[in-house]
């Protein structure tokens, strides 16, 4: 009998290991591109964007952790100390890397580089692996990684033009958003992971501790999904696991919603006093023409502008041509009766999703959507809640993962129906479109873009608050930019005999002679002050410019600490969300939480 020949185990693990080798050095490689404007020796920015008010969070909480705060909730490096509630309505989680980077002696140009190298990697990363699981397919994750991570909108609008922290790091958890609604409505099949609502819920939380606007327009981009999945499969452990995902949001993000939402209360805030008018007013005046979304190559320079304005100050809007080629791949391939036959019937309706989705959210981007007129009944109260998203041209954002989408399922289903072949030649052809792009458009920014001084207060003038949306209504905010250095101000027969200052505590010792006085301290009247000694009859008021005052009693001589305490429920939740994080990170690191087998089906092959 003859002996049968057995190819020796290192044979196949070969070709295996090299393949691993190329898709992490072609996903680097995407990163790399991406960060390109990290290897200048200075710091590009744009005047008047965003990145100097992100900086200065970073800084903030950088000197709050050397203070001694943690979390940081009060900030003091904006408006010349007076305290910025920046850390409790916006969330930072993120931003303890930079400001750890900082404390360390690294210069902001460093800190920050290193940081947009990080995000872009793990965007670069998180896409490949989730799509590559998701599609079961090596090249799709590729095909993702290159034109969600290099795509205009993400890269050359949000990452370096803006210099859109929060947002650009809250777009970053799309794909893992993606592949949590995978798992919790096909957990069955390839790829998908049976901890999957804990990859959902991770993903939102993220959202939340990034960017908070940002969860607006996950809603908008997501929930659609989920409604037509649960029509198509809303068994007791479908629910099950959605519900599993939602709680475990939720819990995930209360260490930041709980602050978010008392000061949203309590704080009299320029944020809080806007009127839903406004709010629709401002997203109409910044609405897109439907042409924006088409532009190639343009220059990435300028701001944005009412409409009517010149285009050559406007900013390059575009959702770029890789994708909307990608698209019309998807429509290719559905109008051909011979090729749309031969993708399965779930495919072919979640590509429709996708399609439709990403026609509704384009429109909504556009000055046709009607963001500023009366409509029907609860319409109105949608579109209103919408408009707090501030800018419609953010929806690119969105738009830009639909057609991500859209690209990858259609390249998935070129393969089965057509050629492997014609399926690598359309990826390798979106792929370089994406980088000719990207590369473009990144020499474009960097001709085009100031070179930020390591001293970047000196450049800004606006005492780092940007828009001044978390300043009190009537606070002084031109006067508190001009103090340089803020000390405490005694008025009546009060007097100040010392005092020192650590962040936003204050220890003072003071008199109050015969008739009394008070002490007008250097910061804003935020909630969450108290006095932490024993006071003596000194009480807490708000003086001019709503301002911090210490009224200091006839005849009282002795030492009073001021000092912002978190409450009872802030903490609280925080003990919540950390038991829930370590929750969701023993279900992923369970021997159960790992992908299903080859051997199950994949989603493009299900009749």
């Amino acid at each position: 009998m003859p002996e049968r020949s057995v190819a020796p185990r290192h044979a196949t693990a070969a070709p295996r290991d090299r393949g691993r080798r190329l898709v992490a050095l072609a996903v680097a490689l995407v990163a790399l591109v991406a960060s390109l404007p990290v290897l200048l020796t200075y710091l590009p920015y744009t005047p008047n964007q965003d990145l100097i008010f992100h900086l200065y969070r970073i800084d903030g909480i950088a000197r709050g952790l050397a203070d001694g705060q943690f979390p940081v909730r009060m900030q003091t490096v904006q408006v010349s100390g007076y305290g910025y509630p920046v850390s409790i309505c916006y969330g930072d989680l993120f931003l303890y890397v930079p400001a750890v980077l900082r404390l360390m002696g690294l210069s902001m140009r460093a800190s920050y580089g290193a940081f947009v190298l990080l995000v872009n990697a793990f965007c670069a990363a998180a896409t490949y692996l989730c799509f590559r699981r998701m599609l079961s397919s090596r090249t799709s994750g590729l095909l993702a990684c290159a034109l969600w991570t290099l795509s205009p909108y993400r890269l050359l609008d949000d990452v370096w033009l803006r210099g859109a922290v929060g947002e650009y790091l809250a777009l970053g958890f799309f794909p893992v958003i993606a592949f949590g609604v995978y798992c919790v409505f096909f957990p069955e099949r390839e790829g998908a992971a049976r901890g999957g609502w804990a990859w959902c819920s991770l993903g939102v939380a993220a959202v939340v501790y990034s960017h908070i606007i940002s969860i607006v327009l996950a809603f908008v981009l997501f929930a659609p999904v989920v409604v037509a999945l649960l029509v198509r499969r809303h068994d007791a452990r479908t629910l099950g696991r959605l519900a599993l995902a939602a709680a475990a949001a939720l819990l995930l993000s209360l260490a930041f919603a709980a602050p978010f939402l008392e000061y949203y209360q309590s704080a009299d805030m320029r944020v809080t006093a806007k009127t839903a008018a406004m709010t629709r007013s401002d997203a109409a005046n910044n609405a897109l023409m439907p042409a924006q979304l088409l532009f190639f190559l343009p220059r990435v320079t300028g701001l944005s502008y009412a409409l009517g304005e010149p285009l050559e100050l406007e900013m390059p809007f575009s959702v770029g041509w890789s994708l909307v080629l990608g698209a019309l791949l998807w429509v290719a391939l559905m109008v051909e009766p011979g090729l749309r036959g031969r993708v399965a019937r779930p495919v072919r309706a979640l590509g429709s999703l996708a399609l439709v989705l990403a026609a509704l959210i384009a429109f909504m981007s556009t000055a046709y959507f009607p963001w500023n007129q009366a409509l029907p009944g609860p319409l109105d109260a949608v579109v209103s809640v919408l408009s707090n998203i501030q800018f419609p041209w953010r929806l690119l954002g969105p738009l830009s993962f639909a057609l991500v989408f859209l690209a990858c399922l259609a390249a998935r289903s070129l393969a089965a129906a057509l050629s492997p072949g014609a399926a690598r030649a359309a990826v390798v052809a979106l792929v370089a479109l994406s980088c000719v792009e990207a590369l473009a458009g990144l020499t474009s920014y960097m001709t085009l873009a100031d070179a930020l001084p390591e001293d970047y207060v000196g450049v800004d003038g606006q005492g780092g608050v940007a828009s001044s949306e978390y300043l009190p209504v009537e606070a002084d905010k031109p006067g508190m930019i001009a103090d340089a250095d803020p000390a405490p101000e005694a008025s009546g027969d009060a007097e100040v005999l010392s005092w020192s200052r650590s962040g936003v505590d204050f220890e003072l010792e003071v008199a109050g002679g015969e008739t009394g006085g008070s002490v007008s301290l250097p910061l804003l009247d935020y909630p969450g002050y108290e006095l932490v000694s024993e006071p003596g009859g000194c009480e807490l008021a708000r003086g001019d410019a709503w301002t911090l005052s210490v009224e200091v009693p006839a005849g009282f001589e002795g030492t009073v600490r001021v000092a912002f305490v978190a409450p009872p429920a802030w903490t609280a939740s925080l003990a919540a969300s950390a038991a829930t994080l370590v929750g969701c990170v023993v279900v992923l690191a369970g021997p159960r939480a790992g992908a299903r087998g080859c051997s199950r089906r994949a989603l493009w092959v299900s009749r």
